[in-house]
């Protein structure tokens, strides 16, 4: 098979080439590490590669070789799993984290068993801000990772590494997880499909219960909608000990696409900045433009649009999503500094400035004031569902600019010297009321401002991708839909694929 062959295929066709035999799976895997080795030097997609673990997994898989399942649409499929939260036994699982540079995981985790079970080869990890906590894959550990459609753009974060690598046809999909928009955020700065699924509806067993207090839930970021509906059907089996457990759908997810165009939806519109208030930003013209026509385009369908407020707002839900941030930055980092890796210790120099900033708020914050804010996530919670008895999903953009320039996000010289100024003094109360990291958080969110509302309220949301803007940028429309309906998104998502083609970006030069 030719690279350009294997790059038009999704999951699902390969997986049926190699179950009717018309290719076998070792060709495929063939093609993927080609394009990985020859790419990766300049997208920095990929930080771990596990040839000679994906090589093993081929060779178990050769019993079953002799009658594949039908039912493992997977079958032989090259695939990427994200740098965190991506636990399988005996591989290193870094986080883009200098203090986790030598770490190996002891046990392999429920989804990535799921993963394995479908007979999906897996052949690397992706890069990833350090412990995903940005909306840019920029880590000092592992590197920069750069947008296949410009290399001179961001993916977005945190699961950029997979994006960059789906995007650019190493594989036709690969693992993430979204705690703020970190599935829906690269999906649209590299026009991909990206969808967060209701909180509770993937496992992050067995040794997590809720991440990030219930914000994040982990899925795939594929080029194709069947690719991330098959994934999720065949994801669904949730650990009796998990915190939250839905019930499974009627149909699968797959079955969907099948009479997709016959539904018609009555969906509110909200294409202005939710932070523009406090931070005077306001969502890029060919970005409105985009969302715009891409609503035109369903209205022509049958879709009723009409043009609603943000349902909460925007500053208060940005303070709740930063004060959760803070807090599970500062546990984990207090966890790790007491907490030998592989028998060596690590110290506050082995994270990033921003990781330590946050370390430092966290741990100022009160547990009253944590306790107040996680509260108001039911009041959002709340006020979605109200809007959700108008309407029956609501579409923002997914960025409210184009992707942005690789270190637009570092913060400023300024804003450096001051953080380094109360990490020396270990002053985390004085950042916490001069509102500097409030302040740093406010210019990263107003980049991201919409999908953080998805994750606190644990609701389905989706990013489709809709054009491309100046210099061949990607821009992507979100879509929210009320909890435990990804039915509505995925019957949505396959009607615009219909209408729209979207393609892998051009290999680089």
């Amino acid at each position: 098979m030719k690279i350009e062959e294997y790059r038009s295929f999704d999951a699902t066709a390969l997986g049926q080439l190699v179950r009717t035999r018309q290719i076998p799976a070792q060709e495929l895997l063939s093609c993927a590490l080609e394009i990985a080795y020859k790419y990766n030097p300049q997208v920095n997609a990929i930080i771990t590669f596990l040839e000679e673990e994906a090589r093993q997994l081929m060779n178990k898989l050769e019993h079953r070789y002799q009658a594949p399942e039908k039912e493992v649409p997977f079958f032989g499929v090259p695939f990427l799993l994200k740098d965190l939260l991506g636990e399988w036994k005996g591989t290193k699982l870094t986080q883009a984290s200098r203090a986790f540079g030598n770490y190996v995981s002891a046990e392999t985790s429920e989804l990535v068993q799921h993963y394995l079970n479908t007979g999906l080869i897996i052949f690397g990890k992706t890069n990833l801000p350090e412990f995903g906590i940005m909306g840019t894959t920029e880590p000092k550990f592992t590197g920069v990772t750069r947008n296949p459609w410009n290399l001179s753009h961001s993916t977005g974060g945190s699961s950029g590494g997979s994006a960059a690598a789906v995007a650019l046809g190493m594989v036709p999909m690969a693992a993430g997880g979204d705690g703020g928009g970190s599935l829906r955020i690269p999906a649209s700065c590299c026009g991909l499909f990206g969808l967060k699924p209701t909180r509770g509806r993937t496992s992050n067993g067995p040794t997590l219960g809720e991440l990030w207090d219930g914000a994040t839930v982990q899925h795939v970021v594929s080029r194709t909608v069947r690719d991330s509906a098959t994934a999720l059907d065949l994801s669904l089996n949730v650990a009796t000990t998990a915190p939250y457990k839905l019930p499974r759908p009627e149909k699968s997810y797959t079955s969907l696409k099948e009479g997709a165009e016959k539904q018609k939806f009555k969906i509110g519109l909200y294409l202005d900045h939710p932070l523009r208030e406090v931070v005077k930003a306001t969502v890029r013209p060919e970005v409105k433009n985009a969302i715009h026509n891409f609503a035109k385009r369903l209205e022509g369908e049958g879709h009723k649009i009409e043009e609603i407020s943000f349902p909460v707002d925007g500053a208060e839900l940005a303070r709740s999503y930063i004060t959760m941030v803070a807090g599970q930055v500062a546990a984990q980092v207090e966890h790790e500094l007491k907490t030998k890796k592989n028998g060596a210790k690590v110290h506050a120099s082995d994270f990033e400035l921003t990781t330590r900033a946050l370390h430092l708020v966290g741990k100022a914050i009160s547990a009253s004031d944590f306790v107040q804010e996680k509260h108001k996530w039911h009041l959002y919670a709340r006020a979605l569902d109200k809007m959700f008895e108008q309407y029956d999903l609501i579409i923002t953009p997914t960025l409210a600019t184009l992707p942005t320039r690789i270190g637009e996000l570092e913060p400023k010289a300024g804003e450096k010297i001051g953080l380094s100024i109360a990490l020396l003094l270990g002053a985390g109360k004085p950042l916490v009321k001069l509102g500097l990291i409030e302040q740093i958080a406010y210019q990263s969110l107003s980049v991201v401002p919409y999908t953080q509302l998805a994750n606190l309220t644990g609701i389905p949301a989706m990013s489709l991708p809709v054009g491309l803007g100046p210099e061949r940028l990607p821009i992507g429309a979100h879509v929210m839909a009320p909890i435990g309906r990804e039915d509505r998104l995925f019957q949505l998502a396959f009607q615009w694929e219909s209408m729209f083609q979207w393609t892998s970006a051009p290999l680089p030069s």
